[in-house]
């Protein structure tokens, strides 16, 4: 039986896999340290994405950061009609939670009337026996310390009543205890599994997003600031979505509860109390804002320090080989620089905010404990018809002082809640984007077969980050099926351009790409990639498996497939001396394999999916002359009965093709097989003469 080899444990899918597998990676960004030769033509504006980005209007940048900070609605948008029943009954408890805080100050209140009358029962008793003790004139001085029988009853009465009231107290208050276990248990359980349900949806659609971005939008970012957005960002809106709300709801639940009882039961002792709200109010509020606006431009501050430090860890080995360590150490102290001084300032300003907050509180309990000292006067020269027992004003005074505080207690919360708008803002405003090239649209032409036949009608383009460059100006080509054509020219004259425009990572400007006579634009992506077989100049090999490498050309193949793509590129005999086979473990990016080796089972993975238009771009220029004779017989076996593009750097690897074009400034300029080219001695055959002396050259310095 053959065994099917399924790539669900690989965390790419197909589509982020033709992406990955063609010239560029999420992850794999270009060092500043070290470009390839081509690499002014293929990513022409790509090493000034920095400065491109940077460099935009102050409009632009207000309209970025105001796009950067997400509705409430869109953080919980990934909510299931389940989850928002969790998060429903979670909030509704967070307000029980909340409420009954005030609701033991009540209690408290009763109970402190209840201990005063007691007192006040037991000194009027007290008082009634000495004056009936000494009312009598033939009292003798030892009856004066003696209570008669009927006032010692009466206050053993009044002690068990007393007793019973106390009792009643405590149970009230076990049974707030209950009810409050329960309802903490519900709203923090409940509010947290709908945010993990949520937080898992919304990092699958994000990745799913990204992967599904077109390359042009890639030019204009930073793979490590993506990488903080899919790690930090996202953790940052987890603890915003999650039982923070709830903790921030049950806090103004508690603030709300306290100030409506103080004004049920004394509506000018809460009135003093909250003469000082609107300062609080103002200073509460602005706290807020100023805390969201930090917390985004900090974020985008880590998140590039993060893009750079990332960029110079994944080129380790260049770096250290430069002794450049000390230069990165201070470039990425100075990325965090910013950071540092945003969050100097968000804790200064903190710092003041709580201070005075405190102050003015504080000034308000006093002032309203000399008023309810005047309340309480009042009640007892009326009898308690006016005015506030000792027990209301203590309730009032608890009440509204444990929902002042809850303010402050909500303000930590309501802070994640706005951090995670805050960090949420990019994370949904990507997940949202509508990308002009999308690898997932099912729309688009699929035909039943696939000639290769390939045309380029008066192409003009430019790579979006440097829209003032014309890589190709009026380029026209003319590809028949079955063909190997070869492109040739100097560094920057369009060749891997053209390799990307068959792809379709880029769109031309002017002008159209034709497959068997249709626009690439009416094809479906996913079709047309699927049809596309690509061989790099570096390999890009994920760290799994070398079958599953292979595999990822065409997902779910058995082994013998994988076996005959193998033999096909050259790759069997080697990889049936390893150890471990085909299930050899390649390492990072390939690390495991020799440069020859990783370029095999590329050729392998391209192979597998029996490509009907076979891309070769500068396949062998990496490698040694000895890995460059295996691999080019490999790759000659490749070509049999495909379309076949190649872009050369070794001029002496495409002297069989059908037909060399020999570019200059995006323009073909020579046309021709190698003879005919040579003949004609013009820009070819300078090339060729030039590679040649080089080479001899070399080879003399090597004996």
């Amino acid at each position: 039986m053959s065994e099917s080899y399924s790539l669900d444990k690989v965390v790419y899918s197909k589509e982020g896999a033709e992406v990955a597998l063609g010239v560029r990676t999420l992850s794999m960004k270009s060092s500043n340290w070290q470009k390839s030769k081509k690499g002014n033509e293929k990513d022409a504006g790509k090493y000034d994405t920095q400065e491109v980005v940077d460099g935009g209007s102050k409009d632009e940048k207000k309209e970025d950061e105001a796009r950067r900070v997400a509705t409430f609605s869109e953080l919980f948008s990934f909510s299931t009609c389940l989850d928002k029943l969790l998060i429903l009954i979670g909030i509704l408890t967070a307000c029980v939670h909340g409420a009954s805080w005030p609701m033991l100050f009540v209690l408290f209140g009763d109970m402190t009337n209840t201990f005063v009358s007691y007192g006040q029962n037991l000194q009027t008793n007290a008082s009634d026996s000495l004056n009936s003790s000494y009312g009598n004139d033939n009292t003798t001085n030892s009856s004066h310390g003696n209570l008669s029988s009927a006032d010692n009853i009466t206050v053993v009465l009044d002690f068990g009543a007393f007793e019973d009231s106390m009792t009643q107290f405590a149970l009230k208050y076990i049974y707030i205890g209950l009810g409050v276990c329960v309802a903490t248990y519900v709203h923090i359980a409940f509010l947290q599994i709908a945010c993990e349900r949520q937080t898992h949806k919304l990092r699958k659609a994000f990745f799913k997003a990204l992967l599904r971005e077109n390359i042009g939008w890639y030019d204009k970012q930073q793979s490590g600031e993506l990488t903080t957005r899919l790690a930090d960002d996202l953790e940052r809106v987890k603890e915003g979505i999650g039982d923070k709300v709830g903790l921030a709801i049950q806090f103004l639940a508690q603030f709300v509860a306290g100030f409506i009882i103080g004004f049920i039961k004394g509506w000018k002792l809460t009135l003093v109390i909250m003469s000082l709200s609107p300062i609080l109010a103002i200073c509460s509020g602005l706290l807020g804002k100023v805390m969201s606006s930090y917390s985004a431009r900090e974020q985008k501050q880590y998140a590039s320090a993060g893009g750079l430090a990332e960029e110079v860890l994944s080129c380790i080995r260049t770096v250290i080989t430069f002794n450049g360590q000390s230069q990165e150490i201070t470039k990425y102290g100075q990325a965090l620089e910013g950071s540092k001084k945003l969050g100097v300032k968000k804790a200064l300003f903190t710092g003041l905010s709580v201070g005075f907050t405190m102050l003015i509180m504080f000034c308000a309990y006093g002032l309203a404990f000399w008023y309810g000292s005047t309340q309480v006067n009042e009640y007892n020269n009326s009898n308690g018809s006016q005015g506030l027992s000792p027990g209301g004003v203590f309730s009032i005074f608890f009440c509204v002082m444990i929902g002042s505080f809850a303010l402050g207690g909500a303000s930590p919360h309501i802070t994640s809640i706005l951090t995670a708008k805050g960090a949420g803002g990019t994370v949904f405003s990507i997940i949202k984007d509508e990308p002009p090239i999308d690898s997932s649209d099912p729309t688009g032409l699929k035909p039943a077969q696939v000639q290769g036949y390939i045309q380029f009608k008066d192409i003009e383009f430019a790579y979006p980050t440097r829209k003032d460059v014309k890589v190709l100006k009026g380029f026209n080509l003319d590809i028949q099926p079955g063909q190997t054509v070869a492109l040739v020219g100097s560094s920057g004259c369009g060749k891997s351009t053209i390799i990307n425009l068959i792809q379709r990572f880029y769109d031309p400007d002017h002008g159209k790409i034709l497959l068997d006579g249709v626009d690439l634009k009416e094809l479906n992506i996913h079709w047309l990639r699927g049809n596309i077989g690509i061989v790099s100049q570096e390999p890009i090999l994920f760290g799994i498996s070398i079958a599953k490498n292979i595999a990822l050309g065409r997902p779910g193949i058995s082994m013998q497939e994988i076996q005959a793509a193998a033999k096909m590129a050259n790759a069997h005999s080697f990889i049936s001396a390893l150890p471990q086979g085909y299930d050899t473990l390649v390492g990072e990016r390939g690390a495991q394999l020799s440069g020859g080796q990783k370029q095999r089972v590329a050729i392998a993975r391209a192979l597998v999916r029996d490509p009907k238009i076979l891309l070769l771009d500068e396949a062998t220029s990496a490698l040694d002359s000895k890995s460059e004779g295996v691999v080019q017989e490999a790759l000659d076996k490749a070509r049999e009965g495909r379309t076949t593009i190649v872009v050369a750097h070794r001029l002496s690897t495409i002297q069989n093709a059908d037909v060399i074009y020999v570019l200059d400034s995006g323009e073909v300029v020579e046309t021709g097989r190698h003879q005919t080219l040579m003949e004609k001695k013009g820009i070819y055959y300078n090339l060729v003469t030039l590679q040649t002396i080089v080479e001899q050259e070399h080879q003399d310095d090597s004996e």
